[in-house]
This record gives C-alpha cells, structure tokens and sequence, in this order.
C-alpha cells in the first residue's frame, strides 16, 4: 500500500476478491454487485494469528495510557495543574512509557497551564483553542483519542490521548493529554511481526489517513484524496476497509521491500478506545510458500577498511561523471539497474538536499518521493542523516537498508556521500551483514526509557550536580555499557564516566573509525527532540571498540544526554 501507486498502470492494481461478509462492487455501468469468498486460503492462518496479538496489544497500550492518564487528572484536579505533586506523577508516566512525546494541561478555554517534560515549557500559556483537535476535545468533555494531526511547532505527525479534569463539584476544568507519535505506539506491535516474518502491516483511520505503515512515505496520506490512490481498481478495496470493522481480500502491489509487483492476501480487523477506530490491515504475498519465518543466513565481509577506500573513489567517480555530461545524463545513468554504476553490491542512489528521491536503480518506485522522514527498522534517520552529511561537504554514516545482491535482506551499510551542488548529493555503500545490529524491541525500548530517566534527573537537579552523578563511575548511571554521556550542545565533553581524561575537550568533529561524524549527528538528533545514531566505540565492558546504537534527548537548548546499546565488533 502506498502513495507511489501512481507510477504503476493502474491496471496492475486490480483486486481479485473482497470477503468482509456481503461485498459491494460497482459494475462498469453503475449497478453494485455482490462478492463473496467462500474458501479462506491456508495463508490467512498466520496472518489472522499475528493480527489477533497487534490489537490485542494495541488495545492493551490504549488502555494503560488512559489509566495514567486518569490518574494524572484526579491530581491535577486535586494539587493544582501547576503542584509538585501533580508534575512528579505526569513525568512519572512520561518517563514509563517509551513512545512519549509530551504532556500538557489544558483549562477550559484552550490555555495552556503546564507542560512536561522540561523542554516543553515554552508551551504554557499558548492559546490552542483554535485548534480543531483540541475544540473537539474540549467540546467532548470525556476521554478521547484524537485523529491524526500535525504537531506544527516540533513538525512531526502525531495523536493524543486526553482525560478531563473535573473540580471536586464536577465543574469541568479542562483536560490532560499525552501526545505521542502513532507510528512508535503501534511500532511496539508491528515491528516484531514484519521484521520476523514474510507479513507487512499498515494502520488507517476511518476516514482513510494512514498513521502507520513499514513504508514512512506513506504516513499522513490519505487513501481517497492522494491522487495516486484514485484508481477505480483501488478504491473498492479502501471503501471495504474503512467501512467494516473487519474482512479480507486479496490484490496485486508491491513487495515489501519496494522491488516487485506481487500478489497479496489481506486481511483487517479494528482497534481503538473511546470510540476511535484504527483499522489494522495485515498482508502477505500469494507466492510465499515458507513458514513465514525469515532465513538468518550471514555473509561474511573481510578488509572493510580497503573496501571503504573503493567506496569512497566511487562515489567520486560518479560526481565527477555528471560534471562531464550533465544532470540528466547522469540520473538516468544512475537509475540504470544495469548500467555502469552498478558495480556488485555498490551502487549510486542521489537525492535532493530536502530528500526527494532522484536516483534509486533497484527501487525506483521511490522516484519522486520525499523520503525525509525515513528511518531503518532501529529508528535512525537514514535520509536526513544522508542530507546533513552531505550539506557539509560529504562523509560516511551507518544505517541498515535492504541489499538487492542478496534478495533484498536487511543488512547494515556505511555509505559514503558526497554533493554533487548545492542541491542534490549522490551516495553509495558497503553492506556488513555479519554485524548483528537488528536489535530487539524490549532492548531499544530500554534504552529509551534509561535516557528518559537521565533527562528527568537533570531537569529535576541542578545542572552540576546531575553532571557529577552522570561521572561517578559507582553511581547508577554508569553501569558498564548502559553508562550514561552528556555533551553541550557546542560539541564540549559533560559526562563520560569511563573516558574522564575527556572531560571538558571539544569533540564536535570527532569521527569514528569509519570517518562517521557522530558528534554532529547526535547533536543534530537532540536540537531535533531526540534521536537515533550508530557509532563504532569503546565498550568499558571489554575494553575494545564495538559497534553501537546510541540515543540521545535534549536537557534543555544548551546540553544533551546518551546511552546506547553495544553488539559485536566490526
């Protein structure tokens, strides 16, 4: 499912069946005709199974956040909105739940009284009454949760949860809200199942925006308004969707991994509280015999230093070959799956510095696209890492990407980048897919929640005494690997218990081995409320330089906090 369906005769998205009970169809001369499928395939085993436990969780996680929620309530109806006591419950459950963007108190006319975390202050006393999410709120006077939005001052989509406050004569006083990206709430369920198996999963609203889908590009469009969706081969199915809470199908699409046309079963069912719905369609394609469980087969790669070498004489290679013959020369070059810049598994991708796609040979239903928010199944921005890099003249940056050599699997790459002008960069990689880097959820889950609770310390402490708790290498955020580092935003050492000679240098152009800036793309992540960045670095458990995912959030404008996660050395 995707916004790229436009670039595809609209003849290849024919549907075949629909099965949600009686199916509507509109013949060719305007009558509805009825559907039905009477045999389920062996395939929707599987898939029903996988669905079961996504709404199950889901509807579990809507529900917790709805107790806390309630409970942040009743102590800002009893304390008041701006008390210790209310703060220290609303940043407890901030700090509890992974996905979590912000809380705000709202009173009853659309003033911001409070706001959590610490960086979220600059929203007191911001009127929001205009905004349309927050009247129905308002209006609705009950638990709710709200349609997709964008969250304009931080750029990002995103939904909320909200409670009302009642006074203790139930005059109603306003609400509290926790405002998180869908795509991370969902990603808890989802990941596990499409990283693990053959299946892909996306999430729609009734009113047919998606808010979740392993396709980035996708989220924020909308199935009955995207130009690219209007195909009368396509709205049939999009209609059964929203309309029913439940119902399977089957269609022809892309592969997961963007590559190929396929036929696909789909099967849907709906979750959701307090009378949102989320309609949760899973799909597998026809082809696929197998257990629906992904082989783990590794490659061993030797000499990653000469390879990088090569790399870098590549991508030099294809600049210098578009100064010769111009843009688009070059492009079509570049798209060429079998021209002369397809050199085994290397290849040239280019992008535009706001990160629409201009060259992708393997994956080129991706042409034209803005792929800016894209991230890797760990969480990092791979494309605006690619951007910043490149906006500073070129360098490396790790991330993992699906490598066409062999069959598309999800392998760690350093790529190397370099400007081609002002406008539009170019790039190629390397895979390393004997680095095990596909961490587990509970693991990144962890590490989010360590640096959550980093961050509150600081807020709720003075800025040298956090400092010096961060440096106690016997204190409980130094705790071998899951120490806890602190920078200022300049670049200038804070925290680094295990390396204490550090403290107080400069490392804003510090690279690792593989020339990857990672000072400047962590603090780029934390000016940009929090981020992932892989890094190859001393692990104080062994001693040696090992391959890591590091997580970084802003304390305030000035300094940020870090931990990260270790796997094995290059």
């Amino acid at each position: 499912m995707s916004k790229l369906a436009g670039l595809i005769i609209s003849g290849l998205f024919l549907f075949l069946l629909f099965s949600a009970g009686c199916t509507d169809f509109e013949s060719g001369d305007g009558e509805i005709t009825t559907g039905l499928q009477t045999e389920m395939p062996a395939e929707y085993a599987l898939m029903q199974k996988n669905l079961e436990d996504i709404k199950s969780g889901v509807n579990s996680g809507l529900e917790s956040v709805k107790g806390d929620l309630k409970a942040g309530a009743a102590a800002v109806s009893a304390y008041g909105s701006s008390s210790p006591e209310a703060g220290k419950i609303i940043s407890a459950y901030l700090v509890k739940y992974p996905f979590s963007q912000s809380s705000v108190v709202i009173d009853k006319t659309g003033v911001v009284l409070d706001a959590f975390p610490e960086t979220s202050k600059k929203l007191v006393g911001l009127d929001l009454s205009k905004q349309g999410v927050v009247v129905e709120t308002l209006n609705d006077q009950t638990p709710l949760l709200s349609d997709f939005f964008l969250m304009e001052k931080e750029t990002f989509w995103a939904v909320f949860q909200s409670y009302p406050v009642f006074d203790k004569d139930e005059s109603y006083l306003g609400f509290i809200d926790m405002t998180y990206k869908p795509q991370d709430f969902l990603g808890r369920y989802i990941k596990s199942v499409t990283e693990s198996t053959d299946l892909d999963v996306w999430v729609v609203q009734t009113d047919g925006t998606v808010i979740y889908d392993t396709t980035p590009e996708e989220i924020g469009q909308n199935l009955f308004i995207d130009q690219s969706y209007l195909s009368a081969d396509l709205q049939p199915l999009f209609r059964e969707i929203v309309q029913n809470e439940s119902g399977t199908g089957e269609y022809i699409f892309w592969d997961k991994e963007w590559a190929n046309p396929v036929g696909k079963y789909a099967v849907w069912d709906t979750a959701g509280i307090d009378g949102t719905e989320w309609r949760i369609v899973v799909t597998r394609n026809k082809d696929n015999n197998g257990s629906g469980i992904s082989g783990n087969t590794t490659w061993q790669k030797t000499n990653i230093s000469a390879e990088y070498e090569d790399l870098k004489e590549f991508v030099h290679s294809a600049v210098e070959f578009e100064h010769r013959v111009g843009s688009e020369s070059a492009l079509a070059e570049f798209n060429n799956p079998h021209g002369s810049f397809i050199d085994g598994e290397k290849y040239i991708f280019a992008y535009n510095m706001n990160g629409t796609v201009l060259a992708l040979p393997f994956q080129q239903a991706f042409l034209g696209r803005d792929r800016s928010e894209t991230t890797d199944s760990n969480g990092v921005c791979l494309i605006k890492g690619l951007i910043e890099i490149a906006e500073n003249g070129g360098g490396s940056i790790y991330y993992i990407y699906t490598n066409p050599a062999h069959d598309y699997r999800k392998e760690l790459k350093l790529s190397y980048v370099e400007p081609v002008n002002d406008s539009w960069f170019v790039g190629s990689g390397i895979y390393i897919p004997d680095v095990p880097v596909n961490f587990s959820k509970e693991d990144i889950e962890e590490l989010v929640l360590r640096v959550k609770s980093a961050r509150q310390y600081a807020q709720e402490n003075n800025k040298l005494v956090a400092i010096s708790e961060f440096n106690n290498i016997t204190g409980e955020f130094a705790k071998g690997s899951s120490y806890i580092f602190a920078y200022g935003m300049d670049g200038t050492t804070l925290a680094l218990p295990y390396q204490p000679e550090l403290i107080g240098t400069n490392r804003l152009n510090f690279t690792d081995i593989h020339g990857v800036p990672v000072m400047k793309l962590e603090i780029s992540g934390a000016r940009n409320g929090g981020g992932f960045v892989y890094v190859e670095y001393l692990d104080p458990d062994c001693n040696e330089s090992r391959f890591k995912l590091c997580y970084v959030l802003p304390v305030d404008d000035y300094w940020f906090v870090g931990s990260g996660i270790y796997t094995e050395s290059i």
